[in-house]
């Protein structure tokens, strides 16, 4: 793969975020430009939302109702050490499940191992409490190259900026207390709100269409308002209004973290296992029915 090759699809990335910076369109988007640069026959892009068995994102050529029914009974019955092979890199679906494995989740047969597929490619990636993960499926013998699989991990981080987008607006009256209480801007409120939510400064810069430079500017100036040392620290202030005027602000979950589900415990076991080594492993784009699922709610479910 050429470097120019990859910085075009990132590019490409970029441009779709800052264009529609707005999930239901971009999900959607990023699998087709995937279909551009990856030839694959069906696949999607999956993200946590609400609890252990809901989701969002985009499905390609899939039997999207079924996979918005079942993807988070699956995924339930993955374990963190599994899931964690998939969030150093890219991998194919052969270096992680052994057919034994693939026997015990027969109910799911399906999504993990579709009629007539032949390879799978998989990323995963865990940020602040979150899960989102890209599935490339193929069902030719061909299997997928390196170069594919370097280019999904460049787009990976891609994600949690949709994420971004996606949890932007909610859960903000801490933000809004705190932006009262210190006489923020309107653009100093916005770059708090996307630090809190995990960007780094130059996802924050790309959203907000300004210099990594200014952003990192304005978040120092932004420490010295409120009295604070790092990010964790204006996270924690932000993250929930105070329950009594003048006393500190508590954390408030973000709603893919909700008690109850047992989704954040997975997560955190997911970034735990992740942090060990993982060993190596031992033609024509085309754009195939591509649809947006959104949350799952009880009346849909």
């Amino acid at each position: 793969m050429s470097t120019s090759e990859g910085y075009e699809l990132v590019a490409e990335f970029a441009s779709l975020v800052m264009d529609f910076q707005e999930p239901a369109l971009v999900w959607p988007a990023m699998l087709m430009k995937l279909q551009d640069a990856i030839d694959f026959d069906a696949g999607y892009i999956a993200a946590s939302w609400g609890n252990a068995t809901e989701g969002r994102g985009a499905v390609a050529d899939h039997d999207e109702p079924s996979l918005k029914r079942n993807l988070g009974r699956y995924l339930a019955e993955i374990t963190p050490e599994e899931v964690a092979l998939y969030t150093d890199r890219a991998r194919v679906h052969h270096e992680i499940w052994s057919p034994e494995r693939q026997r015990e989740l027969a109910v799911f047969r399906e999504v993990l191992h579709p009629t007539g597929m032949q390879h799978m490619l998989v990323r995963v990636s865990v940020r602040h409490g979150n899960v989102a993960g890209v599935n490339l499926e193929r069902r030719t013998v061909t299997p997928f190259t390196e170069r594919e699989l370097t280019l999904v991990d460049l787009v990976a981080p891609f994600l949690h900026i949709v994420e971004v987008l996606t949890l932007r607006g909610q859960d903000d009256a801490g933000l809004d207390e705190l932006a009262q209480q210190h006489s923020l801007t309107e653009r100093e409120r916005e770059l708090v709100g996307l630090a809190a939510r995990g960007l780094q400064n130059n996802e924050i810069a790309l959203l907000a269409k300004i210099s990594t430079h200014t952003v990192r500017n304005t978040l120092a100036k932004v420490f010295e308002k409120v009295g604070v040392s790092n990010r964790a620290e204006l996270t924690f202030l932000a993250s929930r209004p105070s329950p009594i005027p003048g006393s500190k602000a508590s954390i408030i979950p973000p709603r893919s973290r909700l008690p109850g589900d047992g989704l954040q415990t997975f997560v955190s076991h997911v970034e735990s296992a992740s942090d060990k080594p993982v060993p190596e492993p031992t033609t024509a784009p085309r754009h195939s029915r591509i649809v947006y699922t959104p949350p799952l709610t009880p009346a849909t479910a």
